[in-house]
Order: structure tokens, then sequence, then C-alpha cells
């Protein structure tokens, strides 16, 4: 779960003094598209005071931040990708290659 969606959190219950923990799940799924359990609400609000600590005073800049250390470890991730991808699909060509070397000499 982000950062932004554990603060979205954090400020639904802040907001609605008197909300249960079930609500907040289905206005979760309402809002993010996603579903989440109680428990997890109720994790997220028993660590609030750590969750806030790490956003620090400036949510809106940490949550940018971790938008951007996601999409560059996703282009990372990508990158190494294709290379394994390509590393493979070569020992792939390389070995059909020496199949066919081999299938020639033997003349079959």
């Amino acid at each position: 779960m982000t950062y932004e969606e554990k603060l979205w959190i954090i400020n639904h219950q802040a907001e609605n003094k008197e909300i249960k923990q079930t609500k907040i799940a289905v206005d979760f799924q309402a809002k993010f598209k996603r579903p989440v359990t109680r428990q997890c609400i109720s994790q997220i609000l028993q660590n609030k005071v750590k969750i806030l600590q790490t956003i620090g005073n400036d949510p809106e800049l940490n949550v940018k931040k971790m938008k951007h250390f996601k999409k560059v470890m996703n282009t990372t991730f990508e990158a190494d990708l294709v290379r394994l991808i390509d590393e493979k699909y070569k020992r792939m060509n390389i070995s059909h290659e020496i199949i066919r070397l081999c299938v020639q000499e033997t003349g079959f």
C-alpha cells in the first residue's frame, strides 16, 4: 500500500471520528478501486504516528518522492527484464543454429 493510500485512511478516520474500520475499508475500495481488509485498516491506524513521521511535515512532497521512486524502480526492472529476455533469446538462437549446423553436417 502506498503512503498516499495510508495517508488517505488516516485522514479519513480523523475527519470522521465515529467511523468504523469496516466502513473505512468500503470507502477505500470505492475511492481506490481495490479491496482492503479491516485488519489492514486497523494496522495502519495503530501505526499512524510512525507513518506520519515517515511521511514528514510535507506529505505531498514525500508522496511525490515515493511515486518517483516507484517509477525509477519500474524503469530499472523493465530494463533488466529486457536484457534478460535478450540474453535468453540469443542463447536459444545460438542453440538452434548449432543444432541446424549439426544436422547439416550429419546429412539428415
